[in-house]
């Protein structure tokens, strides 16, 4: 190839608007209190990927956003307000303070 890039694909046009497809979700990650996926796009290569907010993608490939997390469990992700509220919650302990009359004389 010489050194120059293949032309990039042409996007679909669906409804009237451009539609590129998405090949696979590469990271994800909060940002400004929103998630948000890093996406590579079928037929570009890595300098193309783009960050794209999380429920533009869960509802164009969300069989994709199951493989990333299949992948990458640890990986930052939405969680419903429900299952956020049944998480076992521990009561706030102050590990750092001190009983001074344990420390008798030596004060």
């Amino acid at each position: 190839m010489n050194g120059t890039k293949p032309p990039n694909p042409e996007p679909e046009i669906v409804e009237g608007e451009e539609f590129y497809e998405i090949e696979k979700i590469l990271d994800s990650r909060y940002r400004w209190k929103k998630l948000r996926y890093l996406v590579r796009w079928k037929g570009f290569d890595e300098s193309y990927d783009t960050w794209e907010p999380a429920d533009e993608i869960e509802e164009r490939a969300s069989e994709l956003v199951a493989e990333f997390y299949k992948a990458h469990p640890n990986a930052p992700k939405w969680i419903s307000a429900t299952t956020f509220n049944n998480l076992p919650w521990r009561p706030l302990e102050n590990v750092t303070e001190v009983d001074i009359s344990s420390l008798g004389h030596r004060l």
